[in-house]
């Protein structure tokens, strides 16, 4: 295996792509455990990636149409610096922005590779084929995926201690202008009042954003709690393995109790559904319409992932 000394790594996205991916971080830093890894990212992610501790460089992409900043990015792929660059996006923005006029502006070629479920495949480009972009030498190298994980985020003792010592966590929340992957309030709140009435109290986490949507749940029943704005997501694996389940939609937070071994029921759009991980402690839920999957059905879902436990 070749021994990379400068790495640079792409990754933009949301804190679910993240959560998603720290196994693969993980993977690259065992792989090459003496390189100078460079991570390109947004800064709503800085603080996250730096507590995973896999990187030792940071590039804040301000993702901007300002020409220079595109022309600083374009310096940076193209200096030779780096001796490989992964691209963890994997999306067509990525593809035209940084690969395609990349491969143009460099002067000695570059070595650049994207995620497959395999491992990684590499599409090399030669310093003469530098200006024809449809020939590059492709080649592979293995570098197997490891388990995801959010060790990494240590809880406040503090939030911990508010929390009741039995409940059942739900996350209603999701993208403010993602509103179709919300499972509806009423039906939380339904789902909420059912357990209540089994002596299960709920905890509602979210942002403040999702104050109304806490609201309503807690109409319902006095057994649910409004958690919405008193955590950080550094505080969610420890709040989640706290609990006797997650229940969420398609958002980050979600993604991280699905990684900590907790039983997760999980609800999604079809159109999103490939984001649905496949687990023995998950249960998905997939619906052309998210309004349409039945509270009673996602109660049965918990049941069972309690007694397979």
């Amino acid at each position: 295996m070749k021994n990379y000394k400068n790495i640079l790594i792409l990754k933009h996205g949301s804190l679910g792509d993240f959560i998603g991916l720290t196994g693969r971080f993980a993977s690259i830093r065992h792989t090459w455990p003496k390189a100078h890894i460079t991570l390109v990212t947004t800064k709503p992610y800085l603080e996250l990636t730096k507590r995973m501790g896999y990187f030792d460089d940071y590039i804040i992409d301000n993702r901007t149409k300002n020409p220079i900043d595109y022309i600083k990015m374009m310096c940076l792929l193209g200096s030779g610096k780096y001796d490989l660059i992964i691209d963890l996006q994997r999306q067509r923005r990525t593809i035209k922005r940084y690969y395609r006029l990349g491969r143009l502006w460099s002067k000695n070629g570059f070595r650049w590779a994207f995620v497959m479920p395999d491992g990684l495949t590499f599409q090399y480009t030669p310093p003469k084929h530098r200006l024809c972009w449809g020939k590059c030498q492709e080649s592979f190298l293995k570098c197997p995926q490891e388990k995801n994980n959010v060790d990494f985020c240590k809880a406040n003792p503090k939030v911990l201690a508010q929390l009741p010592k039995k409940f059942v966590l739900l996350i209603p929340g999701c993208s403010a202008n993602s509103p179709h992957k919300r499972w509806p309030a009423t039906s939380y709140a339904e789902l909420a009042k059912r357990l209540g009435k089994k002596g299960i109290t709920t905890v509602v986490l979210g942002t403040k954003i999702e104050a109304e949507i806490a609201k309503t749940i807690c109409s319902y029943t006095s057994t649910a709690i409004d958690f919405c704005g008193k955590s950080s997501f550094f505080d969610i694996p420890g709040i989640v393995k706290k609990s006797m389940a997650s229940i969420g939609n398609d958002t980050g937070p979600q993604h991280m109790a699905e990684v900590t071994g907790v039983p997760c029921v999980s609800l999604f759009p079809t159109a999103h559904g490939k984001a649905a991980i496949q687990s023995p402690t998950v249960r998905n839920f997939i619906s052309d319409n998210i309004a349409d999957i039945p509270v009673e059905d996602v109660e049965k879902a918990l049941q069972s992932l309690w007694h397979k436990a």
